[in-house]
């Protein structure tokens, strides 16, 4: 019964070991997602400190609304609202976009 509770334990260190962060051209950034309305399809992509890198920025905000259409979706379809060209930095230095998932 011992060697079940020491392997349970293990096993639960093991999945919390910190993961080597996601690099988009070298660089490392803080984004979350968020549902933008009742419609969940519809979500707000933020990515911190976005200023003086803004393509790799663009390429974080692709990764993170990806990982929100397929967390909710099972799908990586999606689109921006804006284009998928359009780049605006708020005063904060934050690249923020909407976009929603496409499901079939």
């Amino acid at each position: 019964m011992k060697v079940i509770v020491i392997i349970g334990v293990l096993a639960a260190l093991t999945a919390c070991a910190p993961q080597d962060p996601i690099l988009f051209d070298g660089e490392e950034f803080r984004s979350k997602s968020n549902p933008v309305s009742d419609d969940k399809r519809v979500f707000r992509v933020e990515v911190r400190d976005a200023a003086g890198r803004e393509e790799a920025a663009v390429k974080a905000a692709r990764y993170e609304a990806t990982l929100y259409c397929m967390g909710r979706f099972a799908t990586s379809d999606m689109v921006w609202t804006a284009g998928d060209e359009e780049i605006a930095l708020t005063e904060a230095g934050e690249l923020v976009r909407e976009g929603e998932c496409v499901t079939r």
